[in-house]
C-alpha cells in the first residue's frame, strides 16, 4: 500500500464535497483495499474503496445514500464513485476540485 488510510479518508471526504454528494461527514468512513491479484478487482490495480458508514442505522428522519469512491493506489486519485446502479468516472477541474467526467 502506497497511500495510508489517513489519507485516502481525506480524499473520499473531498470527493463527497466537492461532487455535493448528499452526506453526513459525522459518520466514519469505512474503506477496502483492492490487490490487483484479487479475483474481483474491477480496475486491474491497487485501488481503495471506500464510503461513509452508515451501518449502524440513522437517527429518525436523516437518510443518505451509499455513494462508493474507489481511489487509486499509487498515486492517491479518485477514479470513480459508483453510484448504484451506474459507475461514474472523476476528474480534477481547473480550481482543482473533484468532478464527473462528462
Amino acid at each position: 500500500m502506497k497511500q495510508t488510510e489517513d489519507q485516502i479518508k481525506k480524499t473520499i471526504a473531498k470527493v463527497y464535497k466537492d461532487l455535493k454528494l448528499d452526506h453526513n461527514h459525522q459518520y466514519p468512513i469505512q474503506l477496502n483495499f483492492w490487490k490487483k491479484e484479487d479475483q474481483d478487482n474491477r480496475f486491474n490495480m491497487d485501488y481503495w474503496a471506500g464510503s461513509y458508514d452508515y451501518s449502524k442505522g440513522f437517527p429518525p428522519n436523516e437518510m443518505y445514500g451509499n455513494y462508493i469512491i474507489a481511489i487509486n493506489d499509487k498515486d492517491g486519485k479518485p477514479l470513480s464513485a459508483l453510484i448504484f446502479p451506474e459507475e461514474l468516472r472523476i476528474n480534477l477541474d481547473k480550481n482543482g476540485n473533484y468532478v464527473f467526467d462528462k
